[in-house]
């Protein structure tokens, strides 16, 4: 099947075709120009069924695009306005792309952890076909204990249902309410296999300072996938730093997304794994539930970590043991992908110097 191609389409068409949806979404999505003739036949032959995630090909590694499958176009069209949808592609089109997904992977490369020695690979997809996204092909670089796509006719696979559109640890609600169902679940650190370019740069950059990071990964001015409601503030990030500056610890945060901390040093990777190479030689990393927290539990990382959680979602969901994790919500957590007072409220009650004694304790 041909695989999606946004560099071919002008984003006025792009955004066209989704704000076409708004009266008839599935018809629109159907006949869009997304598609080559011969997946819009499947598709019309489908009706209003949802497409099963493992008949598509992932987007291409690279490509600047929010959506890494046809399952998460239609997943986002049943939940997203057009006018969102639309803003979606232009904010992915100006910020390089969004990469919502690595602590997903990092989270896969936990599942598959010692399947080499058992003689055996793990193949992330639905059983007949290995599905990966764009973080997917960086995570699971070097992994021995991942099969790649292209190798589902190996003898010595075990297949596990975790890829885009399918994660074990939360599912849509069908309700009006726009919102994540978590399940709970005890997370394996993952792992990563840095290659010697990775390894020499985070070299370069030194040893023993803390990361403050106030943003997700490629953080960008958009409203999805209830990213605002992980925001602790950048003031108060920015408090948490210049505090630990002043105590004389160096300081730093990558050089990546909007929030940017005064009088703090910034360093630009090259890329997310690059970071995380860098990440492994901290002595500390202060910052929100997301890829870079996932990270600092994987091996060879293992970097203490104070991870500002907030209400959106709970440790007990995304969170590891040796990590300290500051949840101020109920339950499993709200999972709310709109702007969300409860969230807001959440946030508001973990105060700075709460986040300064967790490091400290840590620092010790």
């Amino acid at each position: 099947m041909t695989v999606l191609d946004v560099h071919r389409l002008g984003i006025a068409c792009a955004a066209c075709c989704f704000v076409q949806l708004h009266n008839h979404k599935w018809n629109a999505f159907k006949s869009s120009r997304l598609f080559d003739r011969g997946t819009q036949e499947r598709l019309r032959t489908r009706g209003h069924h949802p497409l099963s995630p493992g008949e598509f090909t992932a987007v291409r590694p690279g490509e600047c695009h929010r959506f890494r499958s046809l399952s998460e176009l239609v997943e986002a069209i049943e939940i997203y306005s057009p006018a969102e949808l639309a803003e979606d592609i232009v904010s992915a089109r100006k910020s390089g792309g969004f990469s919502m997904e690595y602590g997903d992977e990092i989270m896969g490369s936990g599942l598959a952890r010692g399947a080499h020695a058992r003689g055996v690979k793990i193949a992330f997809g639905d059983g007949r076909k290995i599905i990966w996204n764009e973080c997917a092909h960086l995570i699971f670089r070097g992994n021995p204990n991942v099969a790649a796509p292209g190798q589902e006719r190996a003898d010595n696979l075990e297949w596990i249902e975790h890829y885009s559109g399918a994660r074990r640890y939360y599912r849509f609600g069908s309700g009006e309410r726009r919102q994540m169902i978590f399940a709970s679940g005890t997370q394996r650190p993952g792992e990563l296999f840095f290659d010697p370019s990775e390894l020499e740069f985070a070299e370069r950059v030194g040893d023993d300072f803390i990361v403050v990071e106030p943003n997700t990964v490629n953080d960008a001015p958009n409203k999805q996938w209830g990213r605002q409601n992980k925001r602790w503030g950048l003031d108060r990030y920015r408090g948490v730093a210049h505090l630990l500056r002043d105590r004389g610890f160096r300081v730093v945060q990558f050089d990546a997304g909007a929030q940017a901390i005064d009088g703090i040093e910034r360093i630009a990777t090259p890329s997310f794994r690059t970071a995380c190479a860098v990440l492994a030689r901290a002595a500390l990393y202060v910052g929100p539930e997301g890829g870079l927290h996932h990270a600092c539990a994987a091996s060879p990382v293992n970097t203490p970590a104070v991870v500002i959680f907030g209400g959106f979602v709970s440790p007990a969901v995304t969170g590891y043991a040796q990590h300290v994790n500051l949840f101020t919500g109920e339950g499993l957590g709200c999972g709310n992908l709109d702007p969300c007072e409860h969230c807001r409220v959440c946030m508001s009650k973990i105060s700075v110097e709460q986040v300064i004694d967790a490091a400290m304790s840590l620092l010790k």
